[in-house]
């Protein structure tokens, strides 16, 4: 079956764009012309047939940095192998019980003690006289009741805006796999760099929606400058904060799964 891959972006959709691919594993290059963005390449296609893996070269039109587009052979994850292990049954110890025999030559005889009824003595019984006091008792004294002030509870807000980066192996993500991720509390992510761990798999940058949000991303460290990064804007999930407040976030995820770390730059 004819593999396809669709090559796309958020800031050049519609545009004119010449793409150059270059095989993975081979040293020639094709030149697949000028298409308009989004654009679906069918390597089948060509003459002979190629696969879909191996680096795109993206020129827009009118424009003056190239995009590079790294696609990957995923490599194959081998499946263990479980071998039985046998399990030794314990063999029950049958331990003898000793009969004890009686000699009847050797029985002994004990007597038995007649018990004798002594006579019990019934204590007489004095009555005791309770003495009544002539004298007045204090008058008894009132206690006051302490009264007791209730504390006031304060009130609950959401804890410090927070994002998350790193890579994930699915397609979509769930705000129970954040733990996977990095995290930092930030009141603006934008004009700063995230730093995306090596690994074959997505990267991923959630950003809550109340927060400003970058307008591209860039392979830099050092300012908005560098190749472009397609991260697409694949929806919103919604994360519970360390203070039970829900938190909506955007999220946005590379275009394909990536081998090697990189750092990014969110510009603003």
């Amino acid at each position: 079956m004819s593999q396809t891959i669709i090559i796309s972006s958020i800031n050049y959709d519609g545009e004119l764009a010449s793409v150059i691919f270059t095989p993975q594993g081979s040293e020639s290059v094709i030149n697949l012309g000028n298409v308009t963005l989004p654009f679906t390449f069918q390597a089948g296609l060509l003459t002979p047939p190629q696969d879909v893996y191996g680096t795109y070269t993206i020129l827009v039109e009118n424009g003056n940095c190239p995009n590079i587009l790294n696609v990957p052979r995923p490599t194959p994850t081998p499946t263990p192998t479980i071998t039985p292990t046998r399990t030794v049954t314990p063999t029950p110890t049958v331990t003898p019980t000793p009969t004890s025999t009686l000699d009847p030559c050797r029985i002994t005889q004990t007597p038995t003690n007649t018990p004798s009824n002594t006579p019990t003595r019934t204590p007489t019984r004095t009555p005791t006289a309770t003495p009544t006091s002539t004298c007045p008792g204090p008058s008894p004294t009132n206690t006051p009741t302490p009264t007791t002030t209730p504390t006031p509870t304060p009130s609950r807000t959401p804890e410090e805006s927070k994002i998350y980066w790193g890579k994930f192996s699915g397609g979509t993500i769930t705000s129970g796999d954040t733990n996977l991720l990095s995290s930092g509390y930030t009141s603006n992510p934008t004009n700063t760099y995230r730093s995306i761990p090596s690994g074959f798999a997505y990267g991923y940058i959630l950003i809550p929606t109340g927060l400003t949000q970058p307008s591209e991303f860039r392979n830099s460290n050092v300012g908005c400058s560098g190749s472009n990064i397609p991260f697409n804007n694949i929806g919103t999930i919604i994360i519970v904060d360390a203070n039970g407040f829900s938190i909506t976030y955007n999220i946005y995820r590379t275009f394909f799964q990536i081998t090697d770390g990189f750092d990014v730059w969110l510009c603003s």
